[in-house]
């Protein structure tokens, strides 16, 4: 199903879809109505799909929307404190699933010295959910960030790449060295996705001092929003460099992370404080899959649709616990008229 494309602005909002080759937007209502809420001002947005890679061991296409492509970020304020995360991970998954994401986590407990503890009282946290595709705000916006690995998304790679983001990392390709290891192929790009190959200067991005990576799990992979797919859009040089891979991340990776968090001994794999043990994460018990849900609620959709509603915005709608309510605006009108029997919908 496809959404009505909302005016481009600039953003700090990766979104990775893992769909077959649709381009969708997440601005679809749950009944099936473009989303008006997404003309509205966001503080984080995102447009379009972009296609990202493609996994060389599963051939597993992973696609990456963003809407201002750079590589780390500058400001202070958007890290984490002391290289700690807090997260809360949504009840959806399952126990397979919830492996997967610990394991990614694993990852960068192991490597460098970020750490993700489950969310007490902190007021800035990643809320892992199963939602549209793969996205994640990032760095430290405040407050609660989605960070969704839904359908198609649930690799440990590309989980270690939604959380990568989260910490501070845009694509490896927006850098202003790029044209020195990869040429973009322009006239093999789908038309109106140009945008998604744009590179920003030093004024914009920090390198961290890091040269270019091609092995970056952040990296874009050769045939990103081809719309030949035999040909690539993407060149690396040399032409028989792989990019685009998922299966962890590049020594430079972890130097990246080491240097923006000021982990000491990390960049040489050394590990100088131990690391938490990771354990699959514990589902909550009442939550929202969907990031625009407390909006949808408020504008009345939890009555109008509750078939979906009341199941991925069960939080929104206060459809928690085992409490007997009613689930439509019309029930106490039907109960008088004596429609009190299986014919009556969502009671």
């Amino acid at each position: 199903m496809k959404g009505v494309r909302p005016k481009r602005s600039r953003s700090t909002f990766d979104f990775n879809f893992m769909l077959d080759f649709s381009y969708t937007t997440s601005g679809i209502l749950p009944s099936g109505k473009p989303d008006s809420v997404l003309a509205r001002p966001f503080p984080i947005w995102i447009s379009t799909c972009q296609a990202s890679l493609l996994v060389p061991q599963t051939s597993q296409i992973a696609r990456d929307d963003i809407d201002r492509g750079r590589n780390a970020i500058i400001s202070k304020d958007r890290r984490w404190p002391n290289a700690v995360i807090p997260y809360v991970i949504s009840s959806s998954y399952s126990k397979s699933e919830r492996s997967t994401i610990a394991a990614a986590m694993a990852e960068f407990h192991r490597s460098t010295c970020i750490r993700f503890v489950p969310r007490n009282a902190e007021k800035d946290y990643i809320h892992i959910l199963k939602g549209d595709g793969c996205y994640s705000s990032v760095g430290r916006t405040g407050g609660a960030q989605a960070v969704s690995v839904g359908l198609g998304c649930l690799h440990v790679g590309i989980v270690e790449h939604e959380l990568m983001h989260a910490t501070g990392f845009w694509h490896e390709h927006s850098r202003y060295d790029r044209d020195d290891h990869i040429t973009i192929d322009y006239s093999n790009i789908q038309e109106g996705m140009e945008y998604n190959f744009e590179k920003y200067d030093w004024d914009t991005i920090q390198s961290l001092g890091v040269g270019y990576d091609l092995g970056s799990i952040m990296h874009y992979g050769a045939h990103a929003f081809a719309s030949d797919r035999t040909k690539p859009t993407i060149i690396p040089r040399p032409a028989s460099a792989e990019i685009g891979q998922r299966r962890g991340f590049s020594r430079r990776d972890i130097e990246k992370l080491s240097l923006l968090y000021d982990c000491d001994g990390f960049t040489t794999g050394t590990v100088t404080t131990p690391a938490p043990p990771v354990r699959p994460p514990s589902p909550g018990e009442c939550e929202d899959s969907h990031k625009h849900c407390s909006t949808w609620a408020k504008d009345g959709e939890c009555e109008k649709n509750p078939d979906w509603m009341l199941s991925n915005c069960a939080n929104s709608c206060k459809n928690c616990g085992s409490k007997c309510k009613d689930t439509n605006m019309f029930c106490k009108e039907w109960s008088q008229l004596g429609g009190n029997d299986e014919r009556m919908p969502h009671t």
